[in-house]
């Protein structure tokens, strides 16, 4: 049995176009063109990204219940960097290699400064300890966000 970790490519990219990252019934978050990405790799195998750019969390929180229906509906616009496991496959054929203006355009100094805040962000999803995992034989169709907020 080998546990692996995951661990950030040093290969910045760049959405080539708005995208959906989810959409279901209750939750869509999408995000626009020149959004910038790191791949999240698991031994030499992409399992996910963080991106930022400019993007939206919208999120369907209301239920029904014997009272009539309760909660609201909540439009976010997610303004730091955000962590996306999952799904990689549908996302590779919108990215391509991002340059310097697409860094600096989300007030990046170059990619070094971009790689760090993103390696931040995997370490706090992570607990401030290493994330490993073992062969996981969960649905292909999932995937996981996290957010800085």
């Amino acid at each position: 049995m080998i546990l692996q970790q995951y661990r950030l490519d040093n290969t910045i990219l760049k959405t080539t176009e708005a995208l959906k990252l989810l959409q279901s019934e209750r939750a869509i978050i999408e995000t626009d063109g020149n959004t910038i990405a790191v791949p999240i790799k698991l031994g030499e195998e992409t399992k996910g990204y963080i991106f930022h750019g400019h993007s939206k969390l919208v999120l369907d929180t209301i239920i029904e219940t014997k009272q009539g229906a309760m909660g609201k509906s909540v439009e976010k616009e997610i303004k730091e960097p955000f962590l996306m496991l999952g799904k990689t496959k549908d996302i590779q054929q919108h990215l391509s290699t991002a340059n310097i203006e697409n860094l600096t355009a989300m007030g990046y100094k170059d990619g070094k400064d971009f790689i760090a805040k993103a390696e931040e962000l995997l370490r706090r999803f992570s607990g401030s300890r290493k994330v490993w995992i073992h062969d996981c034989y969960c649905n292909a169709s999932g995937v996981i966000f996290a957010f800085s907020k």
